[in-house]
């Protein structure tokens, strides 16, 4: 069974190290910003930067959770920014405030992505029409956090599936 649980500010580093940086090597953003041989004290600065900016943003108002399986083990974890305008000083202020960038990191990919990435995200709330979506027992109590409600379930040997219906203009949260 898998819980979720709010993130702590001391477990960022662990996060980073042992499930976003594992994570995110095969990526294409990663793939874009870093080059494929790294050394180990490279991916140690890239995992370092990671950790500082997460951290920054932990006190700037974004959500963070984890998925944690029912001994404590941390497997996943998900950060919302609701505010494009927190996201958006949250990238600037990491380029300006951080003179210590990895050696290894492509700037202008990164900056070129993460305004693209930034566009793309301003269309889509833009254009936010209700969502429906179909949630394990599991996400139930994290998507009623977020305004989403239960229009309908479906019982089945394995579980419960519930369908959730979040209607475009009347959440405080997106």
């Amino acid at each position: 069974m898998v819980f979720l649980f709010h993130i702590s500010y001391s477990d960022i580093d662990s996060l980073v190290r042992n499930i976003d940086f594992p994570s995110m090597q095969d990526g294409p953003l990663y793939r874009v910003m870093f080059p494929e041989d790294l050394r180990d004290e490279q991916r140690d600065e890239i995992i370092v930067w990671h950790t500082i900016n997460m951290q920054r943003a932990f006190s700037s108002g974004t959500t963070f959770c984890k998925a944690c399986t029912d001994d404590g083990e941390a497997i996943g974890f998900a950060v919302w920014v609701w505010d494009v305008n927190v996201a958006k000083n949250s990238a600037q202020n990491t380029f300006e405030e951080n003179p210590r960038l990895p050696q290894t990191l492509d700037v202008t990919a990164w900056q070129d992505v993460s305004k693209r990435l930034m566009k793309e995200r301003r269309q889509v709330l833009d254009s936010l029409d209700n969502v429906l979506l179909l949630a394990s027992p599991a996400g139930v109590k994290l998507y009623s956090k977020f305004d989403f409600e239960t229009v309908g379930q479906i019982n089945t040997e394995k579980g419960v599936i519930t369908s959730m219906l979040w209607k475009a203009g009347e959440s405080r949260r997106l």
